[in-house]
């Protein structure tokens, strides 16, 4: 025996209904028809249907999150060494950087276009040569710095100049300049 009834969620029509469960075809509620009076008992809601791409996004939206949070704690912690520590490490690299840097300055002080100054970036034959000089105090240290610089001249050309620049620095720790001179090729 089958019979017409109304779903009580969607408020569709449902043709045809045998008594027993059906899932109606509008809203897929499942339904409990009774077989005598042809009326629906009870309805269940559809079970929610699972989106794949859905899921996928949310799952990828936390391994992204998470291996941010990584990346930021092993930036925060670094290599485990407070700057004091790695700056005692290597303390001649500290060193001729800093020398490097005061002998740069200086040598743009004295250029016609200092905007247009490139140094070199490395030690050694295309690069700074830092040389420790003697003192006669033990407590000064001497330090000469050779490098070469590429600058434009007065009519706009760039030239390579090669530089020799003779630091100084006292007790105070403060570096002081005690020769420039600048050579064009």
């Amino acid at each position: 025996m089958s019979c017409n009834v109304t779903c009580p969620h969607c408020n569709g029509i449902v043709y045809d209904v045998s008594p027993g469960d059906m899932d109606c075809p509008s809203c897929g509620v499942t339904m409990k028809v009774n077989p005598k009076p042809c009326v629906v008992l009870t309805a269940f809601p559809a079970p929610a249907k699972s989106s794949k791409t859905g899921n996928r996004i949310y799952i990828a939206g936390w391994v992204v999150l998470v291996w941010l949070m990584v990346l930021a704690f092993f930036m925060m912690v670094g290599t485990g060494q407070s700057k004091n520590e790695s700056e005692t490490s290597n303390p001649r690299k500290i060193y001729a950087r800093e020398v490097i840097d005061v002998a740069e300055k200086a040598v743009k002080n004295r250029l016609r276009a200092p905007s247009t100054a490139k140094f070199p970036e490395l030690f050694g034959e295309d690069g700074y040569k830092v040389v420790k000089t003697t003192s006669k105090s033990s407590d000064v240290d001497c330090v000469s710095v050779l490098g070469w610089v590429d600058s434009q001249n007065g009519f706009g050309a760039m030239l390579r100049s090669w530089f020799l620049v003779n630091l100084k620095r006292d007790s105070s720790r403060i570096w002081s300049i005690e020769h420039v001179s600048i050579d064009t090729d």
